[in-house]
């Protein structure tokens, strides 16, 4: 199976995975404004971080955004991932896998920024964000467009054939 055929078979996939990374864009602007916001206004105190991450997190309605939209993000980017793969396409594959790995990392060190307020935490932190924007990103550049690939140079309507 060869990778343009895949994808004009798979026009329903790449619409789907189109949606997919522009909500997953949608959700990760949001989730690094409350982030930023969370970091910058919202005070959390020792006792509350060692009663555990989620306490800590929903004790505020900005906590609570951060923490559905972090959940949604991670639900999103799983279904992109099968969405991804079934389309037979490697770089699609890549991509999503990718994607879910930097939200991972970035998961993980957000967990750890709310227990030690380490700024390393916080870049880590900031560093898988940024992963998933380019891998979103990235799978935006293949699917983006129409579902169909448009005609050779010379072979355009209006233009001299080349043959």
């Amino acid at each position: 199976m060869t990778v343009l055929g895949s994808l004009e078979r798979g026009s329903k996939a790449r619409r789907r995975l189109r949606s997919g990374a522009l909500g997953a864009m949608l959700l990760l602007a949001i989730q690094n404004v409350v982030g930023i916001f969370l970091n910058l206004y919202v005070a959390v105190t020792a006792q509350e971080s060692y009663g555990g991450v989620l306490p800590a997190l929903v004790g505020s309605s900005a906590g609570t955004i951060h923490f559905l939209d972090a959940i949604a993000l991670f639900v999103g980017l799983i279904v992109m991932l099968i969405v991804g793969r079934r389309t037979g396409d490697w770089r699609l594959t890549g991509l999503n896998s990718g994607a879910l790995i930097a939200f991972l990392i970035a998961a993980y060190s957000g967990f750890h920024f709310v227990y030690s307020g380490e700024n390393a935490y916080s870049f880590l932190m900031e560093m898988g964000f940024l992963g998933v924007v380019l891998a979103e990103a990235g799978i935006l550049a293949i699917v983006g467009g129409s579902a169909t690939l448009p005609p050779p140079v010379g072979d355009h309507p209006g233009m001299a054939s080349t043959r």
